[in-house]
């Protein structure tokens, strides 16, 4: 069931990185209405669907998935590291044998060793970055104040609690002994 969970995960992420949501869905259903459609297994259809999207993914050497993160394809690695692309006949082959799993955790395991994530920090000079620390002194200063007199309320409410359940365990303390 893991596999199951851990290959549709990936799948979608590669399948649908950088695309709106309308076109996930429809990819989403059309996957799922294509594994379904078929009397197999829906895991091992998955993972046909999978190693299929993960060859296709070897290929390409930058990935975005949102606007300022995506996956880079390292420079040491080659496409020759992953062989050529799995076909049809092999994955049915595959499938026959119980291999399937095995090919999934090999293909997965070749691509993120030879990607990097990639961050794109945003662009600020100097002066926008001296305005912004300010500006939030500034407020801090301000804000400072209430925050020392919040404190001040919940210490106010909280000492009255905490000296009730003192007497409390005073008076059971005092019948305790008295029996």
């Amino acid at each position: 069931m893991f596999q199951l969970y851990l290959s549709l995960s990936l799948l979608f992420a590669l399948t649908f990185a950088n695309s709106s949501s309308e076109s996930m869905w429809r990819v989403t259903t059309k996957i799922w209405q294509e594994c379904n459609r078929i009397n197999e297994d829906v895991a091992s259809c998955l993972q046909t669907k999978l190693i299929s999207t993960i060859d296709r993914a070897v290929r390409t050497d930058y990935l975005p998935l949102w606007d300022s993160v995506a996956i880079v394809s390292n420079t040491n690695a080659s496409r020759s590291d992953f062989g050529r692309a799995i076909s049809e006949d092999d994955l049915a082959k595959a499938k026959k044998q119980g291999k399937l799993t095995d090919i999934l955790w090999d293909r997965m395991a070749n691509f993120i060793s030879s990607r990097t994530v990639k961050i794109d920090l945003p662009k600020l000079s100097a002066e926008e970055l001296k305005s912004g620390v300010e500006e939030g002194r500034g407020k801090m200063k301000k804000m400072m104040s209430m925050m020392m007199m919040g404190g001040a309320m919940k210490a106010m409410m909280v000492i009255p609690l905490a000296l009730g359940l003192l007497f409390l365990l005073a008076g059971k303390a005092l019948i305790v002994a008295k029996v």
